[in-house]
């Protein structure tokens, strides 16, 4: 199997997505039978070949390396001969992938946009198609769909950078509570979001989140335990036991998910189990209903110990080594050298289901 390995990015979430890489590298090639080529994208959307086993040796710490045509050699990602090729600057092929891993957190690479680009060109990829990906990245989106299928999600109000101007602390208040929540619509990891109690704060959160977006939610904050599953399969859905996050500040933030590893996961917790069993069917009630594939993590808070309220949906989850996703199936007997060959044999699966469809052409 030739796997090209996908990272980097032109998200806030660069760095984040490289170390997710260097963690699946390795797990990809425990396997010997596998060919592993890793293709970084710069902050501009340069794609470059990188030597997988010196790139991510650098990683140390807080340190993660550039990457450029300092560490790799410039590449193009197209077809030729009915057959997805990555090209040098001079067209000689560099690598003929057989499928492409991506971990590329964020927008430009979680949104559905590189989606798109591997789907147009008729190779196999892991994880969710555009329509979820995109859906997904959405907050807001996420929010109606679930929603409409009738899933609890913490009440919210978007606004447009248009709006701006009409944000009004104590209309948000008299709806949502004394606490509110301030997020970009569409950036992951915790990135520019904010909790606030008073206007000052909240005038300051607003201006901090359209620096990531053009879109932005006000929610009300819930209080509750912070539960994930995992989430795994096509037709036949898996969902994991329920790791929860004892944050180390006041809300799980950027830090605490990839730097600090201050915060408290326990994987798997402990809660009744007709509790568990609601939750991990609201996980996969949520997965189906975003038409999530291959894999996902359903991020919940459960309040009182009864009340499951679904945060947000993330369809390329972190792979760090401190991330839960993984940490999840580990705690359910799937080590991470396994979880990546079955998310492969999904993705395999789904391109020949989707391959036989018949394509309806003028005559």
């Amino acid at each position: 199997m030739q796997i090209l390995l996908v990272f980097g990015g032109r998200s806030v979430e660069h760095e984040v997505s490289i170390r997710s890489a260097a963690c699946i590298y390795q797990g990809l090639c425990a396997n010997k039978d596998n060919v592993v080529m890793c293709a970084g994208i710069d902050r501009s959307g340069q794609w470059y070949t990188q030597d997988g086993h010196e790139f991510f040796g650098q990683i140390n710490g807080h340190h993660v390396p550039e990457i450029s045509s300092r560490t790799g050699e410039k590449v193009w990602l197209g077809r030729k001969n009915n057959q997805v090729i990555l090209v040098r600057e001079n067209h000689n092929i560099v690598f003929t992938p057989d499928i492409i891993f991506p971990i590329t957190h964020g927008t430009y690479g979680e949104d559905g946009s590189l989606q798109g680009l591997f789907q147009q060109l008729g190779i196999p990829f892991v994880g969710c198609d555009v329509c979820a990906s995109a859906c997904a990245m959405d907050k807001d989106i996420t929010k109606r769909l679930l929603r409409d299928a009738g899933i609890a999600v913490a009440p919210w109000k978007t606004i447009h950078v248009s709006e701006k101007h009409e944000v009004n602390y104590a209309d948000l208040t008299q709806q949502f509570g004394s606490k509110l929540f301030v997020k970009p619509s569409r950036i992951g990891s915790s990135i520019g979001a904010t909790l606030v109690s008073d206007e000052g704060e909240l005038k300051k959160a607003v201006d901090f989140a359209f620096r990531f977006d053009n879109k932005i939610l006000v929610e009300q904050c819930i209080i509750g335990r912070e539960i994930e599953f995992a989430v795994f399969g096509n037709e036949d859905v898996r969902v994991s036991p329920p790791g929860e996050i004892s944050p180390d500040t006041a809300f799980y933030t950027y830090e605490d998910k990839y730097i600090s590893d201050k915060a408290t996961l326990k994987v798997p917790t402990k809660m009744e189990k007709p509790v568990q069993e609601e939750g991990q069917q609201l996980a996969r009630r949520a997965y189906q209903a975003l038409g999530c594939e291959g894999l996902a993590r359903v991020d919940f808070f459960l309040v009182n110990d009864k009340k499951w309220i679904v945060n947000e949906i993330n369809t390329l989850p972190g792979f760090t080594s401190i991330s839960m996703y993984p940490k999840l199936w580990e705690a359910a007997g799937k080590p991470l050298g396994v979880l990546l060959e079955e998310l492969i044999i999904l993705a395999m699966e789904r391109y020949k289901c989707q391959s036989g469809y018949t394509v309806v052409r003028n005559s």
